[in-house]
């Protein structure tokens, strides 16, 4: 399977040492036709993380393509998975494996690297000294940072997502974005990528959603036919009856690598034992397992427990009896503060890294669902209370993983049949099942497990109406507009995932008389509901958590909802409200969901837990309470508190992520020059899109047109002001017009007041204004007028379709809703979405806002 840059097999063996399996090798050939499998059927072990790698060599080969070839291959890989571990997981071996192409120290890895490069990473040069040749983004919960997909639309770029906030981004309702930024990533995950579901049959609705929105895609005008659709790629360990795609061969890939039937062979025979315990559950009947448990030295012991309480109390048990084994209790959804310290335990069961010695301590981690699928873990001993099929399968794939080694050993746990926790009588059923059948390998186990009558029931996918698309096609915020949950999970998913912080900062308790619920309250007369519209949950400070485990505790204590559509906090709202995106505030509780330390408050009174030298530099806004004063700016946050003191009783301490159109400057940055750099950048990742010549003058015409509403009087004015160092302000009197302001965030606002700029009044309708009085006088002659107004328009993320309104007479028509222009800016709307598709047309007001942060980014 040679090609002018070389074999894929080449290429994997240099990125990684081994030669890939046969499967993977007829997923790298198939991608490079442009014909990914709809379905890919691997077992659990055998590399499916790998499937980057064949993207990777793919997309080289067609980008290497003559020119004049239509691109076949997508821009984007995005992988949706069901845990944020799994996510990290992942992440860390891409960013292996993309170091190793930044290093390209190897003929095949050469020239992959050379051919993405010439495909998008020449065009950041200006913008970055050392870009990065293929962006990483991670789209979960819990990050530091807000997450957001890379900024270049013409590069290579790998997303990594839950399947909450990916499903929520695709739909234009990301749950942790800003509003402005959801078309950009909308139009970054909707077009020019491959989207591959990891196990797949756990993600049934979000399935149906995907297939729904296939269908839409014959609207889609991919800008001139230019760009590949989205694609669609569902890999899975445990297929459906009736799946159709590529499958693993055991038999051909023997033949292909001889020791392969050795690693089979040995994964096959690792022992099994299914045990009856006197209890009602097997998750019940852990406490008697595990407290016989024996352990020895160099050996490695995962146990799983259904429900989080039980793996604490299972961890505190092993604790107390093996003093001499490192002991983990690693559950989902811990934030970064607690997960770091618990990931950098486990690096020696990471697969295909060195075992522990004889000598060594035993290490047992205690799980729950967390570790079921995809992690990359590789233990010797497995002990698991009986659980779904699904589950048990996965789980069956933490062990002798790739069967590198003899040995080990399973133990599944079987109560006296009630229903399991999660899992149900189906669970039970299947308890029932294997004592019967008493497997003792693992492959006998295997067989049981996959008989038809254990596979899980589908559940009762819905059908996302079109209508209810077509009202998130304008990524506004609404309290009106439908949740997306819905789409993305069925209503019983225990998967279903909610945020939860816990805050002393405001005297939570103190607001509900005696523990009962009050009235809901607004930011005007309650200081908790004002405190989280100004500071939200961190992510660094919450926990994602299964709905079921979010409700056990809004039933005891009073709580406090932020919801993911509307963003505002509701006190005392109903339980039921609780959906997937949810953030939910508690006051502190001891040892929360049965994990120690989770109901801690970690950001009151102090800065972050985990705030040092290290990673606590960077941009933070300070709060000191109760007179509400402010620094903003670059700070080390541990030295600034030392310095000022705590005088007040305390700090909030957040992170800010500044606007790329809010640099501060050194100096004024003259306008005709910030458009003409926006025109270049656009130009250039047009050419690399290779987009039709009309399309690409009316993008390189919005570009240069965007910012002309800056050259109205008093916002020219606002502009050129700038502040001395005794804390005056002078005008800067100079004849050009100005693009961009050298103040800070803090004093361009008043300035503005000052200058005689209406509250309210956007510039993006002041250039459209100004682009039709040049288009009515013959100075641009646009191949398609209304999407060049819409371009300009959408610049800043307003106007899809309305921007705010404007009263009195400098309101710029698209302002003043007595206008023509304001009337029917919601059919020209509508008909560019059926012109060019929702995502095409996204994805055009992403190269033009993309272009213009980078331009902005240069500056600063």
């Amino acid at each position: 399977m040679a090609s002018q840059r070389g074999s894929f097999e080449g290429f994997f063996f240099e990125m990684t040492g081994h030669r890939p399996y046969l499967w993977l090798v007829q997923v790298a050939e198939a991608l490079r036709r442009g014909d990914p499998p709809r379905t890919l059927t691997v077992p659990t072990g055998y590399g499916k993380t790998s499937v980057l790698l064949a993207w990777l060599w793919a997309l080289a080969q067609d980008l290497g393509r003559p020119s004049g070839q239509q691109r076949t291959v997508p821009m984007r890989y995005v992988l949706v998975v069901d845990r944020r571990v799994v996510v990290d997981d992942t992440v860390a071996s891409a960013e292996r494996w993309i170091d190793k192409l930044k290093r390209a120290e190897t003929p095949a890895v050469a020239a992959v690297a050379d051919a993405l490069r010439l495909g998008g990473d020449s065009a950041e040069a200006h913008v970055e000294s050392e870009p990065p040749l293929v962006s990483l983004s991670i789209l979960r919960g819990g990050l530091s940072v807000r997450p957001q997909i890379a900024a270049h639309p013409a590069a290579p770029g790998i997303v990594v997502g839950t399947v909450d906030l990916v499903g929520s981004t695709l739909l234009g309702r990301s749950y942790v974005g800003s509003v402005g930024r959801r078309p950009i990533d909308m139009a970054l995950l909707g077009t020019d990528s491959l989207l591959v579901l990891d196990e797949a049959h756990l993600s049934g609705q979000l399935d149906r959603t995907l297939q729904v929105l296939e269908r839409q895609q014959q609207d889609e005008g991919c800008l001139g036919g230019a760009i590949p659709q989205r694609r669609v790629m569902r890999m899975t360990a445990t297929p459906s009856a009736g799946d159709a795609g590529l499958q693993f061969d055991r038999v051909a890939e023997i033949r292909s690598q001889p020791e392969v039937g050795d690693r089979i062979r040995r994964r096959a025979e690792v022992p099994v034992a299914v045990e009856h315990v006197e209890a009602s559950t097997g998750d019940q009947g852990m406490a008697r397992a595990v407290s016989g448990l024996t352990v020895e030295p160099g050996q490695s012991y995962l146990v799983f427990a259904n429900t989080p309480q039980r793996a604490k109390t299972l961890a505190s048990t092993l604790r107390s009896r093996h003093r001499d084994a490192d002991i983990v209790l690693l559950v989902g959804g811990m934030p970064n503060t607690f997960q770091r310290r618990v990931l950098r335990r486990l690096a020696s069961v990471r697969t295909g890294e060195r075992r522990r010695g004889p000598d060594e301590n035993a290490l047992i981690v205690v799980a729950t669902q967390t570790l079921e699928v995809g992690a990359d873990l590789d233990f010797d001993h497995l002990l698991t209370p009986i659980a779904s099929a699904a589950a048990l399968t996965q789980r069956l794939g933490r062990v002798n993983r790739v069967g590198s080694r003899s040995g080990g050993s399973v133990r599944i746990i079987v109560g006296e049949g009630k229903p399991e926790p999660v899992y149900g009588t189906a669970a039970a059923d299947l308890g029932s099942a294997l004592l019967a059948a008493a497997p003792t390998t693992v492959s006998a186990l295997i067989r049981v497990l996959e008989s038809p009558e254990h596979a899980a029931a589908p559940g009762a996918a819905a059908v996302l109406p079109r209508f209810v698309f077509d009202s998130y096609v304008p990524t506004g915020r609404s309290p009106y507009e439908a949740p997306v949950g819905r789409w993305l999970r069925f209503p019983d998913d225990p998967a279903a995932e909610v945020s939860v912080a816990f805050r002393r900062s405001v005297g939570i308790s103190k607001l509900w008389p005696d523990g009962a619920s009050g009235e809901p309250s607004s930011a005007a007369d309650n200081p908790l509901v004002a405190h989280l519209e100004r500071h939200p949950p961190d992510p660094d400070e919450t926990w994602t958590v299964p709905i079921a485990l979010a409700r056990e505790l809004c039933a005891r204590i009073p709580f406090l909802l932020i919801d993911p559509a509307s963003g505002v906090p509701q006190l005392s709202p109903p339980a039921a409200g609780l959906r997937p995106g949810s953030v939910v505030v508690f006051p502190p509780q001891q040892d929360a969901f049965g994990i120690e330390g989770a109901g801690a408050d970690l950001v009151d009174g102090q800065p972050p837990a985990d705030a040092t030298t290290e990673n606590a530099i960077g941009r933070f806004e300070l709060t000191a309470k109760p007179d509400e004063s402010r620094y903003q700016g670059e700070v080390e946050v541990v030295e600034l508190v030392n310095e000022l003191g705590d005088s007040t009783g305390w700090f909030e301490v957040t992170p800010v992520s500044p606007d790329p159109d809010e640099v501060v400057l050194a100096e004024p940055y003259g306008l005709d020059e910030h458009q003409r750099d926006v025109e270049k950048q656009v130009r250039e990742w047009c050419s690399r899109l290779a987009l039709p010549e009309a399309l690409t003058e009316d993008l390189a015409l919005a570009a240069l047109r965007h910012d002309e509403g800056k050259r109205n009087n008093n916002f020219q004015h606002a502009l050129r002001h700038r502040r001395c160092p005794d804390g005056t302000y002078v005008v800067d009197e100079s004849a050009n017009d100005v693009g961009k302001s050298a103040l800070a965030r803090r004093d361009w606002r008043w300035v503005q007041r000052q200058s005689g700029v209406p509250h309210g009044w956007r510039h993006e309708a002041d250039s459209v204004a100004r682009f039709e009085a040049a288009r009515a006088a013959g100075e641009v002659s646009p191949h398609d007028p209304a999407m060049v107004r819409h371009l300009i328009l959408t610049h800043h993320g307003s106007f899809r379709p309305f921007g705010p309104l404007l009263d009195g007479p400098d309101a710029p028509p698209l302002q003043d809703p007595t206008t023509d222009e304001w009337a029917t800016r919601v059919d020209e709307f509508n008909e560019l979405v059926r012109t060019y598709g929702p995502y095409s047309l996204a994805l055009a007001e992403a190269i033009v806002r993309l272009a213009d942060w980078a331009a902005s980014r240069r500056l600063a």
